[in-house]
């Protein structure tokens, strides 16, 4: 009776949140006014965040038992339903989603090799938009072969092919669930938190449920290698790996870190053995986009991928455009800037990579405790901090996976405290090229550290300089361990 009274005010909260969302907002703003629109996003996710708050709060102070976990996965149903009903009012990626997946099942045309604008009459097909015309598939051949498999079920149609984009991601988002809960059995984690961060997390509901970004497959691949990793299904951890990175590329960096678990624990040949199946699954799903042999124009995509947007390298590099606006002579200034930020930020993500796989192979002990953290580690300082360019939903391709951490970790309150404030993606907010990521990534990463200092040291008996300390000593345990978790 008391964890019903504890959730119901949550529920409620969010429920409330999700149907304002699915009843008044729109792909275009239905009112006319994109004053009325920004108010109904911000009560959204206002609503959504505090909600959720709520009911993490609530769940802190419950016990973990399969009554209360079987409330808070029956409370998803009407949750998601809402979710699915929301129009994709923050994206047109779904419009992207089926253009390639039309090229391919609708018309034979490669979409790694023909974008959309070299299509005869290509503006007088209405399965295909102008977005992004000009460029080719920028997503995974794997998630090209699925975009063809749902336009091609839904026989062209418009309309039937989003709702089958966003039913493909409630699939995904069950499977996660059940992965995660799995995963928390393994790492001793309380199995009713586990789910409810990922069930009812409203950035993933709406990014992910309402707006249908792809991500979330991401997301799920990863929670699969980290829940299959230390069970009798090993096996297909690097081929889960593999398929993920097929959808989007950014499992890529934690194949050393999978390959050096399952050699610890598995022996070589076994791990031989999950490599080759893993390169025969990538033979597989890519050839059909190969064998003809068709030059693959990834150029245009990489200068996408890379350009500063909404990230940490933002704050730096739109300030140094502007100067060099004002002062023609100061020009020379940005391509430098951007050529040290995207270094700088492809070195921190490969000396991660290196320190943890340096640290792992000497302790000759990596727990799967360990191997959680790390991998959730590299894809946050990949996707949030070394990132060019950095979108809310980029987070679902590891906020899932949070939810297997221990409740103590600071790791996972670090992910909350930013995913919570990717809430203001939504919003104006993120049209700020500089002040979007300060409020939406400086401003929780400080606020994470000043909790952790303040649980670290009594409040009062700390000076500046120690509170500094303190701080950079929380980041460095962060990403590398001082000792092997046994």
């Amino acid at each position: 009776m008391a964890a019903r009274r504890l959730m119901a005010l949550p529920f409620l909260i969010l429920f409330v949140s999700l149907a304002v969302a699915a009843l008044l907002l729109d792909y275009t703003p239905r009112f006319g006014s994109q004053a009325i629109r920004q108010i109904i996003i911000w009560v959204v996710v206002a609503l959504g965040g505090w909600g959720f708050w709520r009911g993490y709060c609530a769940l802190r102070v419950l016990p973990d038992c399969a009554s209360l976990r079987r409330r808070v996965v029956l409370a998803m149903l009407p949750l998601w339903s809402l979710a699915v009903a929301t129009p994709a009012f923050d994206s047109v990626d779904l419009a992207g989603y089926m253009n390639n997946g039309w090229l391919r099942e609708g018309m034979g045309i490669n979409p790694y090799a023909v974008p959309v604008n070299q299509v005869p009459g290509w503006y007088t097909i209405p399965q295909l938009r102008d977005h992004w015309p000009g460029t080719v598939c920028a997503y995974g051949f794997l998630f090209a072969r699925l975009s063809g498999q749902v336009v091609s079920l839904a026989g062209g149609e418009r309309d039937l092919a989003y709702l089958g984009f966003k039913l493909l991601n409630v699939l995904a988002l069950a499977l996660t669930i059940w992965f995660v809960d799995r995963a928390c059995q393994q790492n001793g984690t309380s199995r009713t938190q586990g789910v409810f961060l990922v069930g009812w997390n409203p950035l993933i509901l709406l990014h992910g449920l309402a707006n249908g970004h792809n991500d979330l497959l991401s997301g799920l691949g990863l929670v699969a290698v980290l829940a299959t990793i230390h069970t009798r299904w090993w096996w297909a951890a690097l081929p889960l790996l593999a398929a993920t990175a097929l959808i989007k590329y950014s499992t890529i960096p934690l194949a050393p870190l999978v390959i050096l678990f399952l050699l610890q624990h598995r022996g070589w040949k076994r791990t031989l053995a999950s490599a080759i199946a893993s390169l025969a699954l990538v033979i597989a799903i890519s050839w059909p986009f190969l064998q003809d042999g068709t030059v693959q124009n990834f150029s245009r995509n990489f200068s996408n991928v890379t350009v500063f947007l909404n990230s940490l390298g933002s704050v730096v590099i739109h300030p140094v455009h502007a100067l060099g606006e004002a002062i023609p002579g100061l020009a020379f200034i940005e391509p430098r800037a951007a050529f040290a930020l995207k270094a700088l930020g492809g070195l921190t993500v490969l000396g991660l990579v290196g320190g943890l796989m340096i640290q792992r192979t000497r302790a000759r002990c990596y727990s799967f405790e360990a191997f959680v953290r790390d991998a959730i580690a590299v894809q946050f300082v990949m996707i949030v901090i070394a990132s060019a360019k950095f979108l809310g939903w980029y987070t679902l391709m590891f906020l899932p996976a949070v939810g297997i951490l221990p409740v103590s970790s600071s790791l996972r309150k670090l992910c909350l405290f930013v995913s919570l404030a990717q809430l203001g993606s939504f919003t104006f907010v993120t049209r700020a090229n500089v002040i979007g990521p300060l409020l939406m990534i400086v401003l929780p990463i400080y606020l994470w550290y000043r909790d952790a200092a303040s649980h670290r040291v009594p409040h009062m008996a700390v000076t500046s300089s120690a509170r500094f300390s303190e701080r950079w000593h929380g980041l460095i345990k962060l990403v590398f361990q001082r000792r092997a978790v046994s």
